[in-house]
């Protein structure tokens, strides 16, 4: 008879060695093979979570954006009343200066605080054109990675322009754009149209760096691209061979404010 003791050790080798002939009829079952249904299943199931996470990841970047432009909206209003304000002081300085009140030096003071209110409240502004500026260059990124660039080897000709369904164009171009050259642009509007070049966003912006965008080598103007000023920039930049996105108007009914982008497309940080 087998003693306890010897029963439990042989209990135990068949339960932790599985070798030899008892291993033999114990073998995993070979994996299923995978059918061409089941394959393209898997990939229409990860196309459609791709397409949620981008609708979901545009959702968030327009009210992220529309919370922006609401805060610089609040705060343009307390600007624009500052300004009302100084220029009421203007009036009353000035009419106390011709009584013989006040001297001439009052009055340029009052004036020079209205002229930095006044700038105040233009920044604003320009902060605000940014937002609409920035959140359609990111609406359409997703549609700009969609088109592969136009490349011309060992050409200096300007490749065609492309065109989207979303109210901007593409111009691909062939130099090697900085945004150290941004001064040939401005010079060349400058001598144009006797004014500064109206820049909105000029390389890398705190709303930028806030949504993960990289800009660094862009450059924004606030110009609309079918205006005499925008043909005009639109065939400067051709001729050049500097890539540009001129947006005509609203895109994805969100982003209001056309406008020129000079430079590559700005991708998210990766």
């Amino acid at each position: 008879m087998f003693s306890p003791r010897l029963a439990s050790v042989l209990l135990a080798v068949l339960l932790l060695a599985p070798s030899g002939a008892w291993a033999q009829g114990r073998r995993k079952p070979a994996p299923k093979a995978t059918t061409p249904r089941q394959t393209k299943k898997a990939a229409a199931d990860e196309r459609k979570r791709a397409a949620d996470d981008l609708k979901k990841l545009r959702e968030q970047l327009v009210q992220a954006t529309e919370d922006y432009k609401k805060s610089l909206g609040e705060l343009l209003a307390l600007q624009e009343a500052e300004e009302k304000r100084r220029a009421a002081d203007v009036e009353k300085v000035r009419k106390l200066q011709a009584e013989g009140l006040v001297s001439r030096l009052a009055v340029e003071k009052s004036e020079q605080e209205l002229a930095t209110a006044k700038a105040r409240s233009q920044e604003v502004r320009t902060r605000m054109s940014a937002a609409d500026a920035f959140l359609a260059e990111a609406l359409a990124e997703p549609e700009v990675e969609a088109t592969p660039p136009v490349v011309v080897a060992g050409k200096r000709r300007a490749p065609p322009v492309v065109e989207t369904r979303s109210g901007y164009i593409r111009y691909t171009g062939f130099a090697d754009w900085r945004l150290s050259d941004a001064s040939r642009v401005q010079g060349f509007f400058a001598s144009r149209f006797r004014r500064p070049l109206p820049v909105s966003a000029y390389g890398q912006t705190d709303l930028h760096n806030r949504m993960g965008f990289d800009h660094r080598n862009s450059l924004d103007v606030a110009l609309h691209p079918d205006s005499a000023e925008g043909r005009a920039l639109l065939e400067y930049l051709r001729s050049q061979g500097i890539p540009f996105l001129a947006f005509r108007g609203a895109i994805a009914g969100t982003a209001t404010g056309p406008h020129v982008h000079i430079g590559r497309p700005s991708h998210r940080f990766r």
